[in-house]
C-alpha cells in the first residue's frame, strides 16, 4: 500500500453515512410533520368547541334580544296611548288618533306575538273615532278604558335593577 492508496471500504462507509444521515434528516422532518400536525388538529378540535360554545351563546342572546324588543314594542305601545291621552285632554283630537294609530301598529309587530283579546284591542285603537263634542268625557273614558284593557293583557313589567 503505497502513500496515496485509499482503503477499499471507505466509498461504502460514506456512502452509509450519508444514508444514515438522510435517513435521520427523513426522520426528524416526518417526526417535526407528525407533532406539528397533532398539535394543529388539537388546536382545530379545541376551536370547534369553542365555536359550539359560542353558538350557544349567540342563540340565548338572540333569545334576549327577541323578548327586549317585544317589551320595547309593548312599551312603546304605551306611551303611544299615553300620549294619546294627552293629547285628547289638550283638545288636539286628529294627533290623539295619529297616537292611537301608532300604537296600534306597534301592537301587531310579529315580535308582540298578538292574540285574539290584543289584535281587538288593536282593531279598537284603529277604530275608535275621536271628534270634538260638548261631552268629551264618554271619549275620554273610553281611551281610559282602552289604556287599562291594554294593561290587563300586557301588564307593565317591573323595571330591572
Amino acid at each position: 500500500m503505497g502513500d496515496g492508496a485509499k482503503p477499499a471500504g471507505l466509498p461504502r462507509s460514506r456512502l452509509r453515512k450519508f444514508l444514515w444521515s438522510t435517513a435521520g434528516v427523513l426522520l426528524a422532518l416526518g417526526a417535526a410533520f407528525g407533532g406539528g400536525w397533532l398539535q394543529g388538529q388539537a388546536r382545530i378540535d379545541e376551536l370547534g368547541r369553542d365555536l359550539g360554545a359560542v353558538r350557544t351563546e349567540l342563540e340565548e342572546l338572540r333569545g334576549k334580544e327577541t323578548l327586549q324588543l317585544q317589551q320595547l314594542g309593548e312599551l312603546e305601545a304605551r306611551r303611544q296611548i299615553h300620549l294619546g291621552i294627552l293629547a285628547f285632554d289638550k283638545n288636539n283630537f286628529g294627533i290623539a288618533q295619529d297616537h292611537l294609530r301608532k300604537a296600534a301598529l306597534l301592537l301587531e309587530a310579529p315580535a308582540n306575538r298578538p292574540n285574539a283579546e290584543l289584535l281587538d284591542l288593536v282593531a279598537a285603537l284603529r277604530t275608535l273615532e275621536l271628534s270634538p263634542t260638548l261631552d268629551l268625557a264618554p271619549q275620554r273614558a273610553a281611551l281610559v278604558q282602552l289604556a287599562t284593557k291594554f294593561d290587563g293583557l300586557l301588564p307593565p313589567q317591573a323595571t330591572p335593577q
